[in-house]
This record gives structure tokens, sequence and C-alpha cells, in this order.
């Protein structure tokens, strides 16, 4: 197969659950970063929307795929390595709820709003604005307890991952949102609440595809 090239910016929750993926199949790819900061004319609005939402891009010689779901998907099955996706049609259908409660909720109030700002911000240069991450605390714990119930409904808790035992693309999608979580005040006391995802985190931190993809804010 071509080799994989991954564009976007490493600080992308998106960009990242792509890579941690990679990493988890075993496949090689090189990654290629816009330098955003040394981008003229970007007020900090935008530069903030940017590393919220922006989607990597995955080129594989003239394939290429815009979308981190569909990525996540294709890299899975596409590609030799351990199954990323439940093997039974329940399970895989729970998986495809976790993806779209981060999409839809989770993403929005962790990412759109606490990490930018309390994180991406001041990392700019910016202030944080207390207002937004207040009003996202609510949405988030909601959203964290829909994907536990989640994970209840799949397994009774002897094991670390959201469906059981094996990593998925659903843990795979949440790990760097959580990262991201477990850096502001918000986030923890939100996991922490949690004894099921505090478990979960306590397991995927270690995990090193994830140490190989993990940007921080450098």
């Amino acid at each position: 197969m071509a080799e994989i090239e991954l564009h976007g910016p490493a600080n992308s929750s998106f960009v990242c659950a792509a890579r941690v993926a990679l990493e988890e199949k075993g496949v090689g790819y090189h990654l290629v970063e816009p330098d955003i900061l040394q981008a003229r004319g970007f007020r900090l609005g935008d530069l903030l929307r940017y590393l919220a939402s922006q989607q990597p891009t995955l080129i594989a010689g003239d394939f290429a795929l815009y979308d981190s779901e569909s990525i996540l998907r294709y890299v899975d099955e596409a590609y030799d390595g351990p199954a990323l996706q439940p093997a039974d049609a329940k399970t895989r259908a729970l998986m495809v709820e976790i993806h779209g409660i981060i999409r839809d909720y989770l993403h929005p109030a962790a990412i759109g709003k606490i990490a930018t700002q309390r994180l991406f911000a001041p990392f700019l240069g910016g202030a944080t604005d207390m207002r937004i991450v207040e009003e996202a605390v609510t949405p988030l714990n909601d959203a964290l307890n829909a994907i536990e119930q989640i994970s209840v409904s799949a397994h009774d808790g002897n094991a670390e991952m959201l469906l059981g035992a094996r990593v998925s693309l659903a843990d795979i999608a949440l790990m760097p949102i959580a990262a991201y979580l477990t850096m502001t005040p918000e986030g923890q006391t939100a996991i922490a609440a949690s004894r099921r995802l505090s478990r979960w985190w306590l397991s995927v931190s270690r995990r090193p595809s994830l140490a190989r993809s993990w940007p921080g804010l450098g």
C-alpha cells in the first residue's frame, strides 16, 4: 500500500485520534502539520476554531479522506493489525452511538468550549472566558454520563475499555478529548465523578499509542 500522509494540526483532538488508530494498527505514516502559528492575518478567534475543530486529511496514494470517523474506520478495515471494531453487531452499534455522542455533544462542550478557553486561548496569548467554560459544564457532564451508560450496557465493569476488554475506535475517539479534559479543573471533576471512566482513563492514559500521538501544548 502507498505510504500514508496525515495532514492537520497535531493539537487537534481529531488528528490525535487518527494517529492513535494508526499506532494501534502498527501502520507507518507521515504527519504533515501546517505551521499555522507562523501564518499572518489570523485573528485569535480563527486560530481557536482551527485548533478545536480541524479535521485530519488522510492521503494514501491517489486516495484521500477528510473526516475523522471515516479515517478511523478505514484505518481499521484496510490494514492488518488488531481489530479496532467489535466483531458482534450489537457492540459495534454501541460503538457507533458513542461516536455520535462524542461528535454531537461531547466535543463541542469539552474541546469547543472548555479546552479552547482553558488551554488553547492562554497558549495563543489570549484570555480565558469563564462564561463560556461555565456554560459547557452541564453539557460535558451529560455527554460523559451518556457514554458511561452505554459502557454499562456493554459490560458489567470487569473490563477496562468502554466496550469490553479490547480497545476500540470508541476508546480511541475519546482518548484525546479526555487527555485535554484532565488538564482542566472542570474535566478532572467530571471524569473523577465516574468510577468507570476514571478506571478507563487510568488504563488508556498508559497506552504507548497515545503517548506517541499526544502533542501536549508545546
